[in-house]
């Protein structure tokens, strides 16, 4: 059983489902960049040569743990990482802590009738606070229960399901904990050789 090739895997399926989103995408607000044509390529950032010039992006939604120190435009992020804290060799089955970190500049936390999105707007959907706030909400939409795809079962930590995160001075979000029971690697690690 390859556990850890699994954990790739994984998160690359929750990004995936993030990226498809589009209410989710409209709270990132990403600016668009006429060198990158996809608005994935500007979500997950991008390094390469686009005609004969080098260009660099950094993304929005990470599989990792932290961004670039300085950033250039103020924006939001998501971070999506996993812990895998015991593990059954007799099973194929693995079960996940997965850890969603949201936060963006102090400038773009709250929503005004200005902002991208507006906070009518949001309210007309629903929605009733800061871009933080919506984020984690349309996050935990997406993911509470989550059983498709063969990404197991995913729900609420138990405990500290939602903590403050502040990754330094200027800076706001927060880190959602989930546990996804019933990964089924054996058969994402099948679909990664097929392709």
């Amino acid at each position: 059983m390859a556990v850890l090739r699994a954990e790739g895997v994984f998160k690359n399926k929750i990004i995936k489902l993030f990226i498809k989103n589009p209410l989710l995408v409209r709270l990132i607000n990403p600016e668009k960049n006429e060198s990158l044509d996809d608005v994935a390529e500007v979500l997950l950032g991008f390094e390469g040569v686009v005609g004969d010039k080098k260009v660099y992006e950094q993304g929005h939604i990470f599989d990792h743990d932290f961004a670039d120190d300085t950033t250039i435009t103020e924006r939001t992020f998501i971070f999506v990482e996993t812990q895998v804290p015991t593990v059954n060799v007799n099973s194929p089955l693995i079960d996940f802590n997965l850890y969603i970190t949201v936060f963006t500049c102090h400038r773009l936390v709250d929503l005004s009738d200005t902002s991208v999105p507006t906070k009518n707007e949001m309210k007309k959907l629903g929605y009733i606070g800061n871009r933080i706030d919506i984020l984690c909400a349309v996050i935990d939409e997406i993911l509470n229960g989550y059983e498709n795809l063969g990404i197991g079962r995913v729900m609420p930590s138990g405990i500290n399901f939602t903590t403050i995160y502040k990754p330094k001075v200027g800076y706001y979000g927060k880190q959602l904990r989930y546990t996804v029971k019933g990964y089924n690697a054996g058969s994402d690690l099948c679909e990664l050789m097929a392709e």
